[in-house]
């Protein structure tokens, strides 16, 4: 790299000897190499391109990610396609969550034996209704539902890293975890919206009545 070179011969101009001309020895002052900086090279895809290319450029994407990896960016796109996906559902299928819920909870305790009340059934269909729904009437609402696909997406990829990066480490490669979650990330946003697509053109070409009727079992 001409930017390395450079530093270097800037270093050697600064110290003109690093050994002893007649013994070899070290002279005292020359740089040592944990001292050299390290130049990182930027990255020469955008998010956009790297979206793309994780899917039809892989082996130049990936190249890219682990120029500079980064995770932050495609965390947020899977978080922002899982929470386009839950509103076109609802949108499309307007299902019933209080009724979906309602048997399943009930199925649930039934064959847990345990004794328990309606209040109790009320209770546990609400707080899922309320995960499960994404309300968009008022700000706050909105941004619940946005933190609750973010914590999903964070999740998502997570875990896979932590499982590659304990193999990886394992096997003694030499790699970082930012680099193995900036992969997964991608990865995971690539496939998530090619996944999105395919389950919103099919939400489309499905009767709407049959749509709303879900099978709770």
């Amino acid at each position: 790299d001409s930017r390395l070179t450079a530093i270097l011969e800037g270093d050697q101009k600064m110290n003109p000897t690093d050994t002893h001309p007649e013994t070899g020895a070290p002279v005292h002052g020359a740089p040592r190499p944990q001292d050299v900086p390290v130049v990182h090279e930027p990255a020469r895809l955008g998010p956009i391109q790297r979206l793309g290319g994780t899917l039809f450029s892989p082996g130049e994407t990936f190249e890219d990610v682990n120029r500079k990896p980064t995770w932050v960016v495609p965390i947020l796109i899977v978080a922002l396609i899982g929470f386009a996906t839950t509103v076109f559902f609802e949108w499309r299928a307007k299902p019933n969550w209080d009724r979906f819920f309602r048997t399943q909870v009930t199925k649930a305790m039934e064959r847990s034996g345990a004794a328990v009340t309606p209040e109790d059934i009320d209770k546990q269909v609400a707080m899922q209704t309320w995960f499960a729904k994404t309300d968009l009437t008022s700000p706050l609402s909105l941004a619940l539902g946005l933190g609750k696909t973010l914590i999903y997406a964070a999740f998502a990829c997570l875990i896979p890293a932590g499982i590659y990066a304990l193999g990886l480490m394992l096997m003694q490669a030499k790699t970082t975890f930012k680099k193995i979650l900036s992969v997964v990330a991608w990865s995971t946003a690539a496939t998530g919206l090619v996944g999105a697509l395919v389950f919103m053109s099919a939400l489309m070409i499905r009767d709407e009545e049959s749509l709303r009727d879900i099978n709770p079992t």
